[in-house]
């Protein structure tokens, strides 16, 4: 006697921008300027979040704000740079790795 097996099989497909833009002189090396903007995903909330976020070496600036869907305000920096420590590639590696 045959069998009958019904697969259903779904699927979502969101997209989300991000743009990062830098500002460079010919003369020099490094960046001067970058700006983030768009949305970066929050895994522990397991949400897209829109996000602004500059880093002005010259004017000695960083400032981010990222907010929730609804409007709400989850961070807002805005310091000098040379005070931002600790976060992202500052952050004191672990030894013994």
């Amino acid at each position: 006697m045959p069998k009958n097996y019904k697969i259903e099989l779904n699927d979502k497909l969101e997209l989300h921008e991000k743009i990062i833009a830098k500002l460079k002189n010919k003369n020099e090396k490094n960046w001067n300027l970058k700006i983030l903007m768009g949305e970066d995903y929050y895994k522990k909330a397991g949400e897209w979040r829109p996000i602004l976020r500059i880093i002005d070496r010259k004017s000695n600036r960083y400032e981010e704000k990222i907010v929730r869907n609804n409007g709400d305000v989850v961070r807002y920096v805005k310091e000098k740079l040379t005070e931002h420590q600790g976060h992202g590639s500052a952050k004191k590696q672990r030894r013994g790795l």
